[in-house]
C-alpha cells in the first residue's frame, strides 16, 4: 500500500516500488527511512506516538564484522527523530542500536542446538548460507551470495518481456513463486523453468558450503524459501525444514536484543 511521510520537511512516497538492492546499506537514506515507517508501524499498534528505543537489526552474515560499526553508525545518525507518517507525527529517541548477523540470529527461533544443520537464509537480495554443529557456526562455511530472490524475479520479467509485448506484472510472478505453478501456460511454464534452475543453483551453493544430503538437517528460512519449496525436490527430503516467515530474523534480532539489553542492566 502506498503512503506518505515528511521527514526534515522533504516527503516521501512509501510502498510504490520494490527497494532496489544495495550491498552497502548505508549508501541511501531508503533503509533508515523504512525503519522509521517499522518503527512508526509499532509506535501506531500501541496507541503511541512517542517512545525512547532501542534498535535490533542485522547485516549479511558474511559481511557482518566489515559493516556492523558503519550501519550502527548510519541507524544512530539522529538521537531524536520527528517526522510524519500516514499524516500523525511521530517523536522518537534512539537511545541504542543492535547489529546482529542475518542467518546466525534466526538460529535463536530454530532447533540448531544439537547435530548438523545447514542454514539457507533466501531473501530478496542475498543468500545467507552457514553449517553449525550442535549450535556454533562454522566459519569456513559462512557465504553471502548476491542472488536473492530479486535476481529470480528479474531474469522471469525479463524472459516474459522477450515473449509479450507491454510490462509483466510482478506481483503475479511473485505470487506464482509462493504458491507454486499449477498450470501449463507460458506465463507458469517460463516461472516454472526460470524458478527450478534458480533453485538448483542454490543447492549447489549449499553444497560447496558442506551441504550433505542425509548427513544434516537442512533448514531453508526467509522469503525465497518458497522457491526450493516449490521448484526443487527438497520439498520431498524429511530432513529439510522450511520456514517461510518473512519475519523469522526479526524475531532472532528481538530475542537476542532483550538478552543483551538484560545483561547491560545488570552491568550498570
Amino acid at each position: 500500500h502506498v503512503a506518505y511521510g515528511v521527514v526534515k520537511n522533504k516527503y516521501y512516497i512509501i510502498g510504490e516500488s520494490h527497494m532496489t538492492f544495495q550491498g552497502e546499506k548505508i549508501t541511501t537514506e531508503e533503509y533508515y527511512l523504512l525503519t522509521l515507517v517499522a518503527i512508526a508501524n509499532e509506535l501506531f499498534t500501541r496507541d503511541r506516538t512517542e517512545a525512547d528505543i532501542i534498535l535490533a537489526v542485522g547485516v549479511p552474515i558474511a559481511w557482518y564484522k566489515s559493516q556492523r560499526n558503519s550501519f550502527r553508525e548510519y541507524m544512530l545518525q539522529n538521537e531524536i527523530v520527528e517526522f510524519e507518517y500516514r499524516f500523525i507525527n511521530y517523536k522518537v529517541k534512539i537511545c541504542d542500536v543492535y547489529v546482529y548477523p542475518q542467518s546466525m540470529a534466526a538460529t535463536n527461533t530454530i532447533d540448531v542446538k544439537t547435530g548438523q544443520h545447514m542454514i539457507a537464509d533466501i531473501g530478496n537480495g542475498t543468500v545467507n548460507i552457514m553449517q553449525s554443529i550442535n549450535g556454533a557456526p562454522i566459519e569456513k562455511s559462512i557465504s553471502t551470495l548476491l542472488m536473492g530472490v530479486s535476481t529470480c524475479v528479474d531474469d522471469i520479467v525479463n524472459a516474459l518481456s522477450e515473449k509479450f509485448t507491454g510490462a509483466v506484472d510482478e506481483n503475479r510472478i511473485e505470487m506464482l513463486l509462493r504458491n507454486g505453478c499449477k498450470d501449463d501456460n507460458l506465463i507458469e511454464a517460463t516461472t516454472k523453468d526460470i524458478a527450478t534452475k534458480y533453485a538448483t543453483e542454490i543447492i549447489r551453493k549449499m553444497e560447496k558450503s558442506g551441504y550433505r544430503k542425509g548427513l544434516m538437517k537442512l533448514h531453508v528460512i526467509g522469503g525465497g524459501a518458497c522457491i526450493l519449496e516449490n521448484f526443487s525436490e527438497l520439498s520431498k527430503d524429511e530432513t529439510v525444514d522450511f520456514v517461510t516467515d518473512l519475519r523469522i530474523n526479526a524475531w532472532g534480532y528481538e530475542f537476542l536484543a532483550s538478552v543483551q539489553y538484560a545483561k547491560n542492566r545488570k552491568r550498570a
